[in-house]
């Protein structure tokens, strides 16, 4: 079983600790961009949604930002690396991780969002959440909206 790394994000998220469009946790709009993010973060988002029980998802998008800028709007602290460049993906649908290290007993972490960073140069999953409220992105730059299959 995979180990993952959960983000506590916003106050009112049920996470375990360790609408198509732009959008934020706030009422506000984030700056939305007509271009898709690249082939790869499209690639990653489509395995994620599948793995976590919803092969599609009612809304998708990304940020190219730092991981230390997507911890601070996650609401999740300091990070090592906080320069390294990532892509910051938010999906909104029905999700369920199955790969969750979990307590017995426990249930696996649930909920409508589900966020990620992606390392720009490694292409590798840095850090993943799971919860009901995504993360104010307008701080963080312009907002991709893309489709998946």
């Amino acid at each position: 079983m995979k180990r993952r790394k959960y983000w506590i994000f916003g106050a009112a998220a049920a996470v375990v600790a360790v609408g198509s469009g732009a959008y934020s946790a706030r009422t506000t709009k984030a700056a939305s961009t007509t271009n898709t993010p690249p082939a790869y973060v499209v690639k990653i988002a489509e395995q994620q949604a599948k793995e976590n029980g919803d092969p599609t998802p009612t809304g998708a998008v990304a940020v190219d930002t730092t991981r230390g800028a997507t911890m601070h709007a996650a609401a999740a602290g300091g990070v090592d690396g906080s320069q390294i460049p990532v892509w910051l993906v938010v999906l909104h649908g029905h999700f369920n991780d199955r790969n969750a290290s979990v307590p017995a007993g426990q249930p696996l972490p649930t909920g409508h969002v589900i966020l990620f960073t992606i390392n720009q140069r490694t292409h590798q999953i840095m850090d993943f959440g799971i919860g009901n409220r995504p993360p104010d992105l307008s701080s963080l730059g312009p907002v991709e909206n893309f489709s998946m299959r």
